[in-house]
């Protein structure tokens, strides 16, 4: 996002075809930065007072991989989603798929739920 729009423009509600969800998501981001421990997030709130939240490249960093995954599953332009994708070399359908399972059973894992996988022998 912030190669095809600017390093803020993955914040921008207009990115994205909920608004309120989008709303939702960039708070969620804004209290996770605020509580972050990491260093280049003390680095940005101790230089920077606006704008709020960082450039993209900074905030992908304090973001939980759900987070993530609905920034990217959220946005309204197929356009914007297959330009990602195409940086990890798969189809934005691809990406979306993975980045929602992947959050799926790294919650499993991370709350000590059980999580079977079955194999076909055949």
């Amino acid at each position: 996002m912030a190669t095809m729009h600017d390093p803020h423009g993955c914040f921008l509600a207009e990115h994205y075809s909920d608004p309120r969800r989008h709303s939702k998501l960039v708070s969620e981001l804004s209290n996770g930065f605020t509580r972050s421990f990491a260093s280049l997030a003390d680095h940005y709130r101790k230089k920077y007072t606006a704008p709020e939240l960082p450039p993209a490249w900074m905030a992908v960093e304090t973001m939980t991989f759900g987070t993530l995954s609905k920034f990217y599953s959220g946005l309204k332009s197929r356009k914007d989603r297959q330009a990602i994708a195409k940086s990890f070399g798969v189809s934005e359908i691809v990406l979306k798929s993975f980045t929602h399972h992947a959050n799926f059973v790294r919650n499993i894992c991370a709350h000590h739920s059980r999580l079977f996988l079955t194999m076909d022998v055949n």
